[in-house]
Order: structure tokens, then C-alpha cells, then sequence
């Protein structure tokens, strides 16, 4: 096994960001526990099935991988050990020792099922059982004496980052937490995942998972509302400009150029060729209009 480098640090990658792999909500309706949801915007179509992933379970990624060192192990593996104590706190948790609630995030990650069929040539179909493959306290403490909790997420899931455009952007990932909204929090890692974005607000939201399809027009409605109701920190903190769209005041348009704390890195010059089919642009904005 090596050590990562952490001044290279990949958050998240493009399709993770731009898709609904990780739902716009906190919680799963129970009308939508027991069935399979699927989502399809102009980079293909996501089945989420399995124990389906919400922000919540983003933001636990996110926070790992922004904060803690990752090893990476030879079958494409990563582990990760922190006290729970710290991520809890890192969350937002007044209650540090909800560690409970944090174990049962970790094993909903381990059941989780993922299956995207990319919207390119020859219609590649990716996809992972399991974001985690194991977690377990270890018996190993900090330099302050508490007890390390180690999980390690699977090959499967990490290969996203060998194969995909990937986001670097852990400097924001707490200003991310911060947001009222988890469907803000979703907007939000669309956005940094683009370099420019000059958009209408509805074509953005659908493509992460909020539509028409899936839910009620006052369910659309109030996410929508939520976004706006953020518009001021979205451009204090993001550059993400929300404003009335000129020739239509009903249609808001969303701004961005990258933020200055946003990288990208590509890995397709060190992937085979039928990767490359599925994940072919060296431009993250090149499927723009």
C-alpha cells in the first residue's frame, strides 16, 4: 500500500457532482425507499437502488476526504482512520457522541447500489456496489489518546477517480456544510465542477435530480425556493450568481467562473481506450452549451 499524497487531494469527481448519484435531500421519502430511482441528464442515465445516498452522505465523504490522510492499497482501495469525535464535530454535530448515527451512515454506504449508463458513444455502462467496503473501530488511538475509527472505501467507487474528471476543492468543502439545503449542497458541487456556467437555474436542477418526474410541482417548487433563498451566499462564497434572466423575468439564470480555491485533474491520458470513450473531454465545460 502508498500514501496519498494530500496536496493532490481529489474531493469528488465530475460525474459524482453533475449527476444524482448523491440525492439533492437529506432523507429518502419512504415512498421512494423500497424502489429504484433513476435520473437522466445530458451525461446519462443513474439507477439508484440499493440503500440510495442523500447530501448527508456526501458531506461524510467529503469531510474524509478533504481532511483526513488517505492510503490507498493495491487492489484500488482507500482507507481512512479519524475519531469520530472530530468528523462528528467537522458535520456540525452538537452531539459529538451520535457516533451511533454515524456508524449506520457508514453501513448505508456499504449497501449502497450505483449503476450509470454514460450518455456517450457506445453507451458505456459503470456502476458500484458498496461506496464502503468495511468500517470497524481499530485499535489504534490519536496523539491525543482517542480511539481511531477506520473505514475503507472500495475499489469500485475509487475507480471513479482513475477514470473520471476529477475536483479538487476541499478548501470549500466546509463553507458546502455550511448551506441551509441539502438541494443548495447539491447545486452548490455542480457548479464548482464546471469551470464557467452560464445556465438557466430548472436545467441545472434537473440534472441533478429535482424534476418533475420524481416529485410534486410544490416539492419542485419548494427546492427551488430553497436555492434562491441562498442566492446571496451562493455568490459571497461560491461566485455563483443567481439573477431574472433579461428576456424572461420568470427564468433565472445561474453565473460562475471557477473559483480560485477549484482545480481539476485529469486522468485520461493514463486510461485505455475504452475508458476513454466513456469519459473522453479533457474540457470539464466542453458538453456546455
Amino acid at each position: 500500500m502508498t500514501t496519498m499524497n494530500t496536496n493532490k487531494r481529489a474531493v469528488s469527481t465530475r460525474l459524482q457532482s453533475r449527476t444524482a448519484m448523491f440525492l439533492p435531500v437529506q432523507q429518502i421519502s419512504k415512498n421512494f425507499a423500497s424502489c429504484d430511482i433513476v435520473v437522466t441528464n445530458e451525461y446519462g442515465t443513474i439507477t439508484l437502488r440499493e440503500c440510495k445516498l442523500t447530501q448527508v452522505h456526501r458531506n461524510i465523504i467529503d469531510v474524509i476526504f478533504s481532511s483526513y490522510e488517505p492510503i490507498r492499497f493495491d487492489d484500488g482501495s482507500v482507507a481512512f482512520s479519524f475519531s469520530k469525535y472530530d468528523l462528528l464535530k467537522s458535520l456540525g454535530h452538537s452531539a459529538r457522541r451520535n457516533t451511533k448515527w454515524l456508524e449506520n451512515k457508514f453501513e448505508e454506504m456499504r449497501k449502497a447500489s450505483v449503476v450509470l449508463e454514460a450518455n456517450q458513444s457506445g453507451r458505456t455502462t459503470t456502476g458500484y456496489q458498496g461506496v464502503v467496503r468495511e468500517h470497524q473501530e481499530t485499535r489504534f488511538k490519536s496523539s491525543q489518546g482517542t480511539p481511531l475509527y477506520g473505514v475503507v472505501f472500495s475499489s469500485n467507487f475509487m475507480k471513479m477517480f482513475d477514470i473520471d474528471l476529477t475536483v479538487h476543492s476541499a478548501k470549500l468543502t466546509p463553507k458546502i456544510l455550511g448551506l441551509e439545503h441539502a438541494v443548495t449542497q447539491a447545486f452548490v458541487r455542480a457548479c464548482i465542477s464546471h469551470r464557467q456556467i452560464n445556465r438557466d437555474l430548472d436545467e441545472i436542477l434537473v440534472s441533478i435530480g429535482v424534476n418533475h418526474d420524481s416529485v410534486s410541482d410544490r416539492a419542485y417548487r419548494k427546492n427551488r425556493k430553497s436555492v434562491l433563498d441562498e442566492m446571496e451566499a451562493l455568490e459571497s462564497e461560491f461566485g455563483i450568481i443567481i439573477k431574472p434572466m433579461q428576456k424572461d423575468s420568470n427564468k433565472w439564470g445561474v453565473f460562475y467562473a471557477q473559483h480560485k480555491d477549484v482545480w481539476f485533474s485529469n486522468p485520461n491520458q493514463n486510461i485505455s481506450l475504452e475508458q476513454k470513450e466513456l469519459f473522453s473531454s479533457d474540457d470539464p465545460d466542453a458538453e456546455l452549451v
